[in-house]
């Protein structure tokens, strides 16, 4: 099963595709500095992990997310062809107490 796992905070976005049925990392994406006209996201694809750097200054944390979406339905390195390729989707959550 592959589930993408995503942690979106108010300036930051961190993402994995994991493969539960070995329990490996398939994909890792850290976006920084989110809203500001410096933003940056970087994505790297097993086995290299070799880091692919995306601007993407002046977005908000969902388009920042829907690019990443299209970077793994369109990158040639990408372990998925398709969204449908990937089985669940997991977001993080942290209430304020």
């Amino acid at each position: 099963m592959r589930v993408l796992v995503v942690n979106a905070g108010s300036s930051s976005l961190k993402c994995q595709l994991i493969e539960t049925d070995g329990k490996a990392s398939m994909m890792k994406c850290l976006a920084e500095k989110v809203g500001s006209d410096d933003a940056y996201m970087n994505v790297s694809f097993y086995p290299d992990f070799d880091k692919t750097r995306y601007n993407v200054g002046g977005m908000r944390v969902e388009q920042v997310l829907a690019k990443l979406l299209d970077v793994l339905e369109d990158d040639p390195d990408s372990p998925v062809s398709g969204l449908e390729q990937i089985d669940a989707i997991g977001n993080r959550i942290v209430a304020g107490g």
